[in-house]
């Protein structure tokens, strides 16, 4: 049995509601099936390759398009009805060289599929469709980003796009979504990664305080001042990751910016300024677009930070990678869960979005003391 769950996808060209569901179910856990509504050739250029149901082409563009790519027509398996009463005789499928019957036997279809990939097997990556960047799949980086929904896959074309920018990064997306997370990846992924990445939240920034929390001050400089360092020294040549970016007062908008527009600091008690090498990634749950408009933002500050955004969709915007992340957590929990259990959780719209998941999971893990996880044991926050 080969273990490729996270590397291969195969394209369905079908609208038949039972096979689709019947190769779903049968080579779901092997592969990614990309159902084919309309036409898409980056979605079947980049496939492991194409299942075409015979009874079924969407179009003559389509069909000319297999048909004419000897790079792509050379992994293109027919899916031929199992009475063959269906098949469509308005095509020449004769430069297709393999065929399975369909419905067939489970295991038997499993089996020709393993067996196809092994044969077939490309490089472990997958093209998100109407993009050119590359979303590398087995990317250890992503292992706490999990998904594969289109959703999520855009996000991740995004950061790898921008994870080697030195440019600010602002975060969107609401509270659960996993900003810190990527936060962190970008800076793996970055050419900074081996050096800081330092973390703080605006609202633990108080005005009075901001610039010797920002930037440090000497012993001294101030009543009862110690030592300090200062985000941005403590971060150099590395990345400083400033959440909740929707807090910050005029004046810390200010020094932020001073900092992004010329890379220049001055340590409170000192009078002469230094530079500092930092890459900024700013995140918040807020509207910074509505909060310029009334005038909370300054104008100068918010097109600095926004002109690299990523959007973190919510949970219940990709339900169907719910899954995926609920086997990820029940690994660390030695548990299982059962498929009541999990279709309650999909249902559920998750307002507090992967962190409330976790919590759900871990809760439920907790007080079941069996192996297998039953739907009694999934309770929502009220």
């Amino acid at each position: 049995m080969i273990q490729t769950s996270n590397f291969n996808s195969i394209c369905l060209i079908s609208n038949r509601k039972d096979v689709v569901k019947f190769c779903e179910q049968a080579v779901g856990s092997l592969a990614k099936i990309y159902t084919e509504n309309e036409f898409s050739s980056s979605i079947i250029r980049f496939s492991n390759f194409v299942l075409l149901d015979s009874s079924m082409v969407q179009s003559e563009e389509s069909f000319l398009f297999l048909k004419k790519n000897k790079d792509i027509n050379k992994k293109v398996i027919l899916l031929v009805p199992f009475n063959n009463s269906s098949k469509n005789e308005f095509f020449d499928f004769s430069f297709i060289k393999e065929s399975i019957t369909v419905p067939s036997s489970f295991s038997l279809f499993r089996q020709k599929i393993e067996q196809l990939l092994v044969e077939k097997q490309l490089n472990p990556k997958i093209y998100f469709p109407n993009e050119n960047s590359v979303v590398i799949k087995n990317n250890p980086e992503f292992s706490g980003f999990l998904g594969d929904s289109k959703e999520i896959l855009k996000v991740k074309n995004q950061i790898i796009n921008i994870a080697k920018n030195n440019q600010p990064v602002l975060l969107l997306g609401e509270t659960g979504t996993g900003k810190t997370t990527i936060a962190k990846i970008i800076h793996n992924l970055s050419q900074r990664v081996g050096n800081p990445f330092v973390s703080e939240s605006i609202p633990n920034l108080p005005d009075q305080l901001a610039s010797s929390i920002l930037f440090g001050n000497t012993e001294g400089a101030y009543t009862d001042a110690k030592h300090r360092q200062g985000l941005f020294k403590a971060a150099n040549k590395g990345t400083l990751f400033l959440d909740e970016v929707g807090f910050a007062s005029f004046s810390i908008q200010g020094l932020l910016l001073t900092v992004i527009e010329n890379g220049i600091i001055r340590t409170v008690g000192k009078d002469k300024e230094e530079s500092v090498d930092v890459r900024l990634i700013f995140a918040t749950n807020s509207d910074l677009s509505s909060m310029r408009k009334q005038g909370l933002l300054r104008e100068d500050f918010y097109q600095r930070i926004s002109a690299y955004c990523i959007t973190l969709p919510a949970l219940r915007e990709h339900i169907l990678d719910l899954p995926i992340i609920v086997k990820e957590l029940l690994k660390d929990l030695n548990k299982e869960i059962d498929e009541y259990a999990l279709e309650k959780l999909m249902k559920y719209t998750w307002p507090g979005n992967i962190r409330e998941l976790q919590n759900c999971i871990k809760r439920a893990a907790t007080f079941c003391k069996s192996p297998l996880i039953t739907q009694e044991y999934i309770v929502f926050n009220d």
